[in-house]
């Protein structure tokens, strides 16, 4: 992203240029096992997976349920995986469901 010339913020709104601007997805899941498949349908889906950026509050009680940003199959096994290739951008904040 383009930063701001005066002030060194990043540029919004129609100052961006087009192909700089990106999409930010908030996601709130309690206990949902199904958060991580979301999260593989949401850069699997784009047309330009790189300008996404998810962010998870993940409610969970550890040991029963699967964390949303943990790819469904090993990274080492199944590299291609969005959950691999763009871990970097999710950002997930986990805390005990009970």
């Amino acid at each position: 992203v383009t930063p701001d010339p005066v002030t060194g913020s990043q540029v919004r709104g129609t100052d961006c240029p087009f192909d700089d601007r990106t999409i930010f997805v908030a996601i709130a899941s309690y206990r949902d096992f199904q958060c991580r498949y979301t999260v593989e349908s949401i850069f699997n889906r784009a047309k330009n997976p790189h300008r996404i950026r998810i962010g998870v509050v993940d409610q969970i009680v550890d040991g029963e349920d699967e964390v949303c940003n943990e790819p469904i199959e090993p990274c080492d096994q199944k590299p291609d995986q969005a959950l691999c290739k763009y871990q970097d951008q999710i950002d997930l904040y986990k805390m005990e469901a009970r």
